[in-house]
């Protein structure tokens, strides 16, 4: 909930936030328009914080690794960098890498958390109801 309310706080204040950093038009409308990733990263984010957090809980940390490694390095990276400087999007070629990593890393951590989940009820560790 609390990241719904900021990325909306993002979506709704983007043109008023550059402006308590800096009072440059350009750096401004530069900022405003990376708000709206920012709001899409700050979803995801919250998401595999939440399930990495989840995964913690349930002692399946090594699969961390190579979800991070996969999201954020051979992801997050080079898209980054083939959207900001071989297409030309420039900093909006790199936050929206950032928002493919983070993403993808949202997505592979609630598969693995139901993965793992669906298993201890199979097995009898936990019940099936929540």
């Amino acid at each position: 909930v609390w990241n719904l309310f900021t990325a909306l706080v993002f979506i709704t204040m983007r043109e008023y936030i550059p402006l308590i950093y800096n009072n440059d038009p350009d750096t401004v409308r530069i900022a405003s328009s990376l708000m709206l990733l920012v709001a899409a990263f700050q979803l995801s984010d919250g998401i595999q914080a939440l399930t990495m957090g989840a995964l913690r809980g349930i002692q399946d940390v090594t699969i961390l690794m190579f979800i991070s490694l996969l999201s954020y390095i051979v992801i997050n990276i080079p898209s980054g960098y083939l959207l900001a400087f071989k297409a030309g999007w420039g900093p909006e070629g790199l936050w929206t890498g950032f928002v493919f990593g983070i993403t993808t890393a949202a997505v592979l951590l609630i598969a693995r958390f139901r993965y793992k989940y669906r298993r201890m009820v199979q097995t009898g560790s936990v019940s099936g109801r929540v």
